[in-house]
């Protein structure tokens, strides 16, 4: 039981970590404001899907 607790904040760490990695990425970045917000929407996505893809296997 304590190892499936471990293992669910690291993917909880792992996600949240990557999406503040992420966006302070894309902030940093020289881009325009239409570039930016276009990269922004990307990256959400993608956060999103591997959010659930990461859920997906922590539930299996």
């Amino acid at each position: 039981m304590e190892e499936q607790g471990t293992k669910i904040n690291f993917f909880k760490g792992l996600f949240i970590g990557g999406a503040l990695g992420a966006l302070a990425g894309i902030l940093f970045a020289p881009k325009s404001g239409k570039e930016l917000r276009s990269d922004i929407k990307k990256k959400g996505n993608k956060i999103i899907k591997d959010g659930q893809e990461i859920y997906a296997d922590a539930s299996t």
